[in-house]
């Protein structure tokens, strides 16, 4: 995809385990609200199932692909895995130069922010100078209530802090956690009020969540 230098590229890290009909709506409000040029989903290098064995990062990916394959301004990368201890920051810088100088937009949910300001204060204000934020209420954690824990804090600039109350975009109502629709594909329930009918193909396929040996990569048309 050709980028020109200064238009706004959307980064959405994330689990992905797996990517769900959510996620694709909180993607699509972030990229008609925010007028991203193009969003850039991230998944994680590792991640935690609460169901059998974890699923394979390959197949995380495919899921991805499966899902984006008809939304022209979606891509994915696989940097963090293959740069698993990368900082945001350093996240930033390389999409930056990578899209030609193009502005990051990181999109993240009021929970992370939170956890992000209380435990990596210094972190956070490199992230808030490398990069515009694009919050989402989740978690049950209100944005108002983030300004307000936020108060005082001598590395929350006043140029930051003015940045950060403009970040908020409306977060469209979206139902079904990973956790839920795991659980609901280990008991080989209907997926489709979860995911696109292409994921669920592949979860069904690629026996995610319900077979013992699910880690292997032999059969499960994964390369």
């Amino acid at each position: 995809m050709e980028i020109e230098s200064g238009v706004l590229t959307g980064i959405f890290p994330g689990n992905f385990n797996p990517i769900s009909l959510a996620h694709l709506k909180l993607a699509v409000a972030a990229l008609e609200q925010r007028h991203l040029h193009h969003l850039i989903f991230l998944p994680r290098m590792e991640v935690k199932t609460d169901v059998g064995a974890p699923v394979h990062r390959a197949h995380r990916l495919r899921m991805i692909q499966e899902a984006i394959e008809h939304y022209p301004r979606f891509e994915l990368s696989d940097y963090w895995f293959t740069n698993p201890k990368a900082s945001v920051p350093e996240t930033c810088e390389f999409f930056s130069a990578l899209h030609r100088g193009s502005r990051i937009c990181w999109i993240i949910g009021t929970d992370d922010l939170s956890q992000l300001f209380a435990k990596r204060i210094n972190t956070a204000a490199k992230v808030m100078d490398a990069c515009d934020l694009v919050v989402m209420e989740r978690g049950g954690t209100s944005f108002d209530k983030v300004l307000d824990d936020l108060r005082g804090s001598r590395k929350l600039t006043e140029v930051r802090r003015t940045k950060l109350q403009n970040c908020l975009i409306h977060t469209p109502d979206v139902k079904g956690s990973g956790a839920e629709i795991r659980k609901l594909a280990a008991a080989v329930k209907p997926l489709d009020d979860f995911v696109l009918p292409e994921v669920e193909d592949y979860i069904d396929e690629a026996c995610l969540y319900v077979c013992k040996d699910r880690s292997a990569m032999a059969g499960s048309g994964v390369s």
